[in-house]
This record gives C-alpha cells, sequence and structure tokens, in this order.
C-alpha cells in the first residue's frame, strides 16, 4: 500500500467530503495528524484537532479514529517538493505543502502496520 494525496479542504468541507467517501466506499480507518509540539506535548493545536475529531466521530460513526504524530511532515514535505524541481526562490502554496504532507504521514501509517 502507497500512501496519495486525496485534496485539501477547508474543515466543514472536510467532513462532508470524508461522509461521501464513507458512503461510497466505507472507511475503515482514517489516520488525523496530532499537532505536537517540537518538545512532544500536546497545546493549543492538539486540543483544536481533538474537538475536530468529535465533529469527525459524529460524522463517521463506527470509524476507527488514529491520531498520528505530525511533527516535522510540512519540512519533509517541503524538501521533497525541492526535490522534484521546486526551486527556493518560487513559493509553493499551503494546499500543495498540506497535502504533501499529508501523504507522508499516512504513508508513515501505513509502513508502521505493514511492518
Amino acid at each position: 500500500l502507497f500512501a496519495q494525496p486525496f485534496g485539501t479542504f477547508p474543515p466543514a468541507e472536510a467532513l462532508e467530503k470524508l461522509r461521501q467517501l464513507h458512503e461510497e466506499d466505507g472507511l475503515a480507518a482514517l489516520v488525523v495528524g496530532w499537532p505536537l509540539t517540537e518538545a512532544g506535548a500536546e497545546g493549543k493545536a492538539t486540543e483544536r484537532v481533538r474537538q475536530y475529531l468529535g465533529r469527525l466521530r459524529r460524522v463517521l460513526p463506527g470509524v476507527e479514529i488514529v491520531r498520528w504524530d505530525e511533527r516535522y511532515t510540512s519540512e519533509l514535505a517541503k524538501d521533497q517538493l525541492k526535490a522534484t524541481g521546486w526551486r527556493h526562490d518560487d513559493p509553493i502554496d499551503r494546499a500543495r505543502v498540506d497535502a504533501a504532507a499529508a501523504g507522508l504521514l499516512l504513508q508513515e501509517y501505513l509502513d508502521s502496520v505493514a511492518g
């Protein structure tokens, strides 16, 4: 298995997209980035995600939700984008970085369960 980004969406739209995917194809699990601080502690960002997880659970009852440490995924995504030809003086839009970071996060998860 390998990860492939599906897209980036605002929170409310993401809930609807996930609900549609679950209705059409079924979802066994959902891997969500868990934004720990650099020191590995929870903070304000994890609290916002925790609240969003409640919304996800209401929209996707019965779907396993996995919290996955997302530290450094954006930086790794930028490095990978640079390796594909992005020049440092060219801007990368946030959605592209977020999609690449989500792909990396999901791939880490898939590798861990395949291992």
